[in-house]
């Protein structure tokens, strides 16, 4: 079976009868993805989270840019379940593959991965103005195996789909900061609701 991320759950995870990932005794709910980013991107999200928090006025727990990543991953995962037609996987396929062949973050080739010393080092550049960085991101692996079957269900639908978990997160992500870029505050007003909810992420 074909492979969607790196973890691959789809084809190595044990899924119980209830839908959950079943862990081993010491084994964390929780799995890791590299996740690529352009670096002003990156940044642009550090200052909305800044901001977020502000907003919120908490002095318990902060929204952090990893929060925010994991987040808008799950919104989009709950778009995409209420809307789940095979006309609907078919079109959102074709538009991945056409943003994965189209945004400069997939054209670079050489990344500089995380280490304990520098948790967030930028690539060589793309251009002047465009640089890359690699942030490791913490996922509860049953949301992993959604987006995996997800992704499967639109490789069955559009038979040229390529496109990792991974980079789905980052174009979600890319377009979520392009859409705040321009003023759209309707992504900002539903990122507070989801955070004044009791069960956030």
């Amino acid at each position: 079976m074909k492979k969607f991320s790196r973890l691959n759950f789809l084809n190595k995870a044990i899924i119980g009868d209830s839908g959950e990932v079943l862990n081993g005794l010491f084994s964390s709910k929780y799995a890791k993805l590299d996740i690529k980013l352009p670096e002003y991107d990156f940044k642009r999200g550090k200052v909305l989270v800044g901001d977020i928090n502000r907003w919120l006025d908490t002095e318990d727990e902060k929204l952090t840019i990893t929060e925010l990543i994991n987040l808008l991953y799950e919104n989009l995962l709950k778009d995409i379940i209420t809307n789940k037609e095979h006309h609907f996987i078919e079109n959102i396929a074709y538009t991945y593959m056409e943003k994965k062949r189209n945004y400069p973050i997939f054209k670079k080739k050489e990344v500089l991965w995380p280490d304990q010393n520098h948790p967030y080092p930028p690539s060589k550049p793309l251009n002047s103005n465009d640089r890359i960085i690699v942030i490791p991101i913490k996922i509860l692996k049953e949301s992993t195996l959604r987006g995996e079957v997800f992704l499967h269900d639109m490789y069955e639908a559009y038979s040229e789909f390529n496109v990792t978990l991974e980079e789905i997160i980052t174009i979600h992500y890319i377009d979520v900061m392009s859409e705040i870029k321009k003023g759209n505050n309707t992504i900002v007003r539903s990122i507070l609701k989801n955070l004044t909810q009791p069960d956030r992420v």
